[in-house]
């Protein structure tokens, strides 16, 4: 909540103000500025990634939100769907979810819609021979590597620009690749592969996590425990 009043410029917040007092400050702010809609991006870093406990206070202070008249979009992975799902007053509220799909593995052929979008966002990569991207079966390792996300894949790409610029590379190559998998590594994944040291992908299937527990809510503080939700890291 404070990096949004950051964002606002909203300047002499106490840092002994509370949540509820943090809450009364914005929402004033965000009335004052004439503000309709506000939308929170990637919130399922709202999700504690060591524990997999899911703050459900923050639900609450969404439904804060939604109170004070600010209509209020709620952007993210699949856990940021607990926010909605844990919270029965919230969903009441809500005009509902929807889901985006990610771009299918489509066999990449020239004019399929992971190369056109692969290609669109390579004039976008400050880097000699950046066309490497899309030679061989690196788009397809690069659809494995970022579950076919678009926000994954741009992710991706500005860890190579950044990956580049530390070893004061000039090119894209399979080492570079290889290094910014290793920075993306999931530790909580077993199975977890660098796609880019596979000497070959033929018969290579991405691991996929057990979707069959469920979360559950503890009684007392509803702060739910999120065991497993299907998430798109598992690609």
């Amino acid at each position: 909540m404070r990096a949004i009043l950051a964002a606002l410029q909203v300047q002499g917040v106490s840092s002994r103000a509370t949540e509820a007092d943090l809450t009364r400050i914005l929402v004033h702010h965000l009335r004052e500025m004439g503000v309709r809609l506000l939308i929170l991006d990637e919130a399922q870093h709202l999700t504690d990634s060591e524990t997999g406990r899911f703050a459900y206070v923050t639900a609450d202070w969404f439904k804060s939100l939604a109170n004070s008249g600010i209509a209020l979009v709620i952007a993210g992975t699949p856990e940021a769907a607990l926010a909605y799902s844990l919270n029965e007053q919230l969903e009441r509220r809500s005009m509902g979810s929807q889901k985006l799909s990610s771009f299918e593995w489509d066999g990449g052929d020239e004019g399929s819609h992971w190369i056109t979008l692969l290609r669109g966002l390579l004039t976008k990569v400050p880097l000699d021979d950046a066309s490497y991207l899309l030679c061989g079966d690196v788009p397809h390792r690069l659809h494995l590597a970022t579950g076919g996300y678009l926000g994954r894949l741009v992710d991706f790409l500005s860890l190579v620009i950044m990956e580049a610029g530390k070893r004061g590379a000039y090119v894209v190559d399979r080492e570079l690749l290889m290094a910014v998998e290793e920075r993306r590594r999931n530790f909580q994944n077993p199975d977890w592969l660098n796609v880019f040291a596979l000497v070959s992908l033929e018969g290579y299937e991405p691991p996929s996590r057990d979707t069959t527990r469920k979360t559950r809510i503890r009684k007392g503080k509803r702060r739910p425990r999120q065991q497993d939700i299907e998430h798109p890291e598992a690609a």
